[in-house]
């Protein structure tokens, strides 16, 4: 009884061998393909594998991932630029409640504005950097830090006279 067995699952063995062979040798000659690819094309072939990047491709609900924006849209400095111009001297929470985007994100972003010099603060809201500079063309005049006028010391009658020295004022 116990040969009888051990020949019926010899032959079940067999018979599924013979079965995967082909199997095997196809994948073989896809390994030794593989090797060859990997040899030629440096390593990776694209399109192969798992997507590389950060992995949050697009979370679950449908929502588009968060990032820039479609081409052709305004990023929010734009938007937060464009309504710094229709309204000089908004504020963060002005705007923010105007975008409907949170606080947090426009001192950000407004602070990266104020970098680049395409927006200024002036009290607690924000101009067009070219409203808050001079026109172009136009004098600057500074006065200097020490609070005088910046003109040498002039010396006056009512100050004992012009006798040729010079008092400082």
């Amino acid at each position: 009884m116990a040969t009888e067995t051990v020949s019926r699952l010899l032959t079940e063995l067999k018979q599924r061998r013979d079965e995967l062979r082909p199997l095997v040798e196809e994948l073989n000659q896809i390994e030794s393909a593989i090797s060859a690819l990997e040899q030629v094309g440096g390593g990776r072939v694209a399109g192969s594998g798992r997507r590389r990047g950060s992995g949050k491709g697009r979370p679950s609900g449908g929502r588009p991932r968060r990032g820039r924006p479609p081409k052709g849209q305004p990023t929010r400095s734009d938007q937060f630029l464009a309504l710094v111009e229709q309204r000089p001297g908004i504020s963060i929470s002005e705007a923010a409640t105007e975008l409907s985007i949170e606080p947090n994100y426009l001192y950000r972003v407004s602070a990266t504005l104020q970098r680049e010099g395409t927006i200024a603060k002036e009290g607690r809201g924000f101009v067009p950097a070219v409203a808050a500079a001079p026109a172009a063309g136009a004098e600057v005049i500074e006065a200097p830090l020490d609070g005088s006028s910046g003109e040498p010391p002039v010396a006056t009658q009512a100050e004992g006279g012009f006798d040729g020295a010079e008092r400082s004022v």
